[in-house]
């Protein structure tokens, strides 16, 4: 179920010319509402957190991570813009990382909030299963490489980031949410300045 929105997004509403080089605000829609009706249906793993109260520095983190962006985004407009003929080639493989400006997140933030959705129902699963610690961890890189594996066939070798970065994530996302309050807020800001990050090095390489 969960993996539906994801093949709509790149069959059905890219083509169509939406996404992160489209009109992006109905992707950004589809993506809520994706969450929306995804926590619905798993909405006996927001247990987890039904007994916590919100850590007022997760609000600091969330801000200090806007912060963060919107510093890359304008540094990056102006130190590093992006030339026509980069751009297209970007543009063909959908991947906006490099783009990194309104247009840009009003897709890709609504559809980090769905993948932090999904994270956070895997996690709790995998915990709910007995999962704890490495094995945690393991059971999460193998499951969410896996759920990435699809872009390499979409994007052919540009993918494979994408896969590794899903692997490598199984190290940060599900200590986040199993050991600290409230651990999915940092869990998706740390998410969110990743990509910031990565659109960051991409500028470099590509200037």
């Amino acid at each position: 179920m969960w993996l539906t929105p994801f093949g709509v997004f790149m069959l059905v509403l890219v083509p169509a010319g939406y996404g992160l080089f489209g009109t992006s605000w109905p992707s950004g829609l589809f993506y809520l509402t994706a969450t929306a009706l995804g926590l619905a249906a798993y909405r006996s793993e927001l247990r987890l957190y039904h007994d916590r109260a919100p850590n007022p520095w997760s609000g600091l983190a969330v801000l200090g991570t806007l912060l963060f962006v919107l510093g890359a985004w304008f540094f990056a407009a102006s130190v590093w813009p992006v030339s026509a003929e980069i751009w297209q080639e970007y543009e063909k493989l959908q991947m906006g990382l490099i783009r990194m400006d309104g247009v840009y997140y009003a897709a890709k933030l609504p559809e980090l909030i769905f993948q932090q959705s999904l994270i956070f129902v895997l996690v709790c699963r995998f915990n709910a299963m007995g999962h704890r610690g490495w094995r945690l961890i393991r059971s999460f890189a193998i499951l969410f490489a896996l759920i990435h594996c699809p872009l390499i066939i979409m994007k052919g070798l540009a993918g494979l980031p994408y896969v590794l970065a899903a692997a490598g994530s199984a190290l940060v996302f599900p200590p986040l949410i199993t050991q600290f309050r409230w651990g999915i807020v940092y869990s998706f800001c740390a998410h969110w300045g990743s990509y910031a990050v990565a659109g960051l090095i991409l500028r470099y390489l590509a200037f």
